[in-house]
């Protein structure tokens, strides 16, 4: 089975300082707050449908614990009764899931999920996207706000790049601040001033020519580019009004054989599956 590789950012909020003092309270670590959410059931939705996530266990490492947990949503299904009961149609509860990872573990270069990709419970990114959402909307006063980005494989970047040569009109870049990802580049320090001074949580770059003269094999470029696959951000390339280039439909997967649903009968077996996904 297939999975999906996200970042997971906890950024310090900004207001909290004035709530701790109003409420007598402490902001928790990182990944204190980490493995307090991802450690309870969470009901959430999802264009319109209920989603739950449930935790099953957590897989301890030197750096830091893995949570383990699926994320499921409910079918009704038209059944038939036993040939007792005259074949007689009835409808029933049913459950898909998809397994769910994440690596709360003090990291310089931020926290991972890794999300198994099926189709009868949604593509990874937005199914996280929104639970992530949902946790930002009902844990205002925590102290942390989350913010999720895509990993990517940059060669896919370079490769539209070379195949829209003289034709790409826009290189659109949206990055999470501060840089937690340790890349020494000029993109540091924008992104540290653009937190400090302006308060922000994301910020955009285009890059811009109508004429598809743009230059983009240059070194804040492929910063750039090196931040977003991190899953530091998202970027897009335009042709026009088409889009060539889209990271978020880029995502860093990776296949799993021998795949099987995170249980707690099976617990023996969660550190070789953590160990594969995480390294």
């Amino acid at each position: 089975m297939q999975y999906h590789y996200l970042r997971v950012f906890a950024l310090a909020d900004e207001r909290f300082p004035l709530l701790d003092l109003a409420m007598g309270g402490e902001r928790p670590s990182r990944t204190e707050y980490l493995q307090s959410v991802f450690s309870q059931r969470i009901d959430f939705l999802h264009r319109k449908a209920q989603l739950v996530y449930i935790p099953i266990g957590r897989e301890e490492r030197a750096d830091g614990p893995v949570m383990l947990g699926r994320v499921g949503r409910s079918f009704q299904e038209l059944v038939n009764e036993p040939p007792e009961q005259g074949f007689a149609e009835t409808e029933l509860t049913t459950w898909r899931a998809s397994n769910f990872l994440i690596d709360t573990g003090e990291h310089v270069d931020g926290q991972k999920i890794a999300m198994q990709a099926r189709g009868d419970v949604g593509n990874p990114l937005a199914v996280i996207t929104s639970l992530i959402r949902h946790l930002n909307e009902v844990n205002e006063e925590v102290g942390w706000i989350l913010e999720i980005s895509p990993m990517t494989e940059p060669g896919n970047f370079w490769s539209v790049v070379r195949e829209y040569k003289g034709e790409i009109t826009a290189a659109v870049f949206t990055f999470v601040t501060p840089n937690v990802l340790g890349l020494r580049s000029q993109l540091n320090a924008g992104l540290k001033a653009a937190r400090q001074d302006n308060n922000a949580h994301r910020v955009g770059i285009t890059l811009a020519n109508e004429n598809g003269n743009l230059d983009l094999e240059k070194q804040n470029v492929e910063d750039a580019v090196e931040y977003v696959s991190e899953g530091g951000g998202t970027a897009k390339l335009k042709k026009g009004r088409k889009t060539v280039y889209d990271s978020e439909k880029d995502e860093k997967t990776v296949e799993i054989e021998d795949d099987e649903p995170i249980m707690l009968t099976k617990k023996s077996r969660w550190s070789d599956f953590v160990g594969r996904l995480f390294g």
